[in-house]
């Protein structure tokens, strides 16, 4: 009889959270949302105007460096690290093959030079991607709207990693967004 006790026991302990995960797992559904930005007093989502963007099946991330300091070398870096990530770059091919995300930096006197990275020596049309300050960067969907904001600077010029990651993942989320767009 202890037997019996011991087995109900053990199948309860196994079979329930079983039965609820299958349950969650089945009905709900995990999406995230990145909100189209706006400018600062608007509600209306901001649009980049520009000769590059949008750009059909691309993604851009925009840097900014106002003045020729350190960070225009600091995000190149960074640009340069995330593009070489195979794991992002496998995980935008498989979920859209046909997709690229480009990178730029806004900067005065540029001197590198990427095949992944492009360089414009154009800091005065930094408000018309939505960038304010030295070490700022945004990420921008291939409509045009920008999607996430991101200090990859900090004020004492070093590099802040939580931005860094945020960006990597909110690429991540907007590659999902596009691939498996919400049913209405």
């Amino acid at each position: 009889m202890n037997n019996k006790k011991q087995i109900a026991l053990l199948l309860g302990i196994l079979i329930i959270p079983a039965f609820v995960f299958l349950l969650f797992h089945g009905s709900l559904k995990n999406y995230y949302n990145l909100p189209k930005l706006s400018q600062e007093g608007s509600d209306k989502p901001f649009q980049v105007q520009t000769a590059l963007i949008p750009e059909k099946n691309t993604f851009w991330v925009v840097g900014l460096d106002k003045e020729k300091t350190a960070i225009s070398d600091s995000l190149y870096n960074v640009f340069n690290r995330i593009t070489e990530k195979e794991d992002l770059q496998k995980f935008i091919h498989e979920k859209l093959p046909n997709f690229q995300v480009k990178y730029l930096i806004l900067g005065k006197n540029l001197s590198k030079t990427s095949p992944n990275l492009i360089l414009k020596d154009d800091t005065y049309s930094a408000e018309s991607y939505l960038l304010s300050q030295t070490g700022e960067a945004v990420l921008i969907d291939n409509e045009g709207f920008v999607r996430g904001k991101f200090s990859l600077i900090n004020k004492e010029q070093y590099l802040n990693v939580e931005e860094i990651e945020r960006l990597i993942t909110e690429i991540k989320v907007l590659v999902e967004i596009v691939a498996n767009p919400k049913k209405k």
